[in-house]
């Protein structure tokens, strides 16, 4: 089964036009913005602008995942910053997947959170990390809250998720026995969302998740000061992220990746 699990997973990935998650091994900080160069090529291994380390998180990502949150990571990266994004981050260590589930189960993310300052991370993206924007933000009050959105709203949402959640659908023995990370990031959707992934080719199902997108976005924008609150789409490119950290802009192309329904990119 673990064979057949990864050999899946890497599958997924790579038909969405992103690397393994083995690509996406998060480095330490570099002493210096070139540290990274002499490392193996891939989209996270940029020349990278300089950015003082914090004290805790600079950002908390509130989005859900498939608004261009790899092409933030990237980006991200490119500033200076290490991201805990999703799948890229919990595959991390076998000890990650509980402590997060231990934390959306109990409510106390102190543990949680402790751990990404311990692992020299410097905000979160994506699934699951995203509905504990409300309990990080809390934890680091000077945390910009990063909300991506889709581009092409609520349906190009739903398309990305589809799409990219098809091959899962083609292997019951998968739905029926998830890796641990799918589980939880599946599990954590549709218990704070109402949108169960497992079911979604169900068009009550569907109906149901692109509810919870359109809700959940104005949650965030009602709940997060908006001197807090970035709302940004990745077709905007450096400015509005760069801005918002207080960081110069590369002169590097900004990183469009995992493209999958794009109007103006994702």
């Amino acid at each position: 089964r673990g064979a057949a699990i990864v050999t899946l997973a890497a599958a997924v990935l790579l038909s969405a036009g992103v690397p393994s998650a083995s690509a996406f091994a998060l480095p330490r900080r570099p002493a210096e913005p070139a540290a990274l160069a002499a490392g193996p090529a891939g989209p996270l291994q940029q020349t990278l602008v300089a950015a003082p380390p914090a004290a805790g998180l600079r950002f908390v990502g509130a989005a859900f995942g498939k608004t261009g949150t790899v092409s933030t990571e990237a980006a991200l990266h490119q500033l200076g910053l290490l991201s805990a994004h999703g799948a890229h981050y919990l595959l991390q260590a076998p000890d990650l997947v509980p402590l997060w589930r231990g934390a959306f189960d109990s409510g106390d993310f102190g543990e949680a959170a402790a751990r990404l300052i311990g692992d020299g991370i410097d905000g979160t993206l994506d699934f699951p990390f995203a509905f504990a924007y409300k309990e990080l933000a809390g934890r680091f009050p000077d945390a910009l809250v990063i909300l991506t959105v889709h581009p092409g709203g609520v349906e190009g949402w739903w398309r990305s998720m589809y799409d990219f959640h098809a091959p899962y659908w083609a292997s019951p023995s998968f739905l029926a026995d998830p890796t641990p990370v799918a589980a939880l990031v599946w599990d954590v959707l549709r218990d704070r969302a109402g949108c169960d992934i497992r079911r979604a080719k169900d068009p009550e199902v569907a109906d149901a998740c692109k509810r919870a997108y359109t809700a959940y976005h104005a949650e965030v924008e009602a709940t997060v000061p908006s001197a807090r609150l970035l709302r940004y789409n990745v077709s905007d490119g450096w400015g509005p992220l760069c801005a918002a950290l207080g960081l110069p802009a590369p002169a590097t192309e900004f990183p469009h990746l995992n493209v999958q329904h794009p109007v103006g990119g994702v």
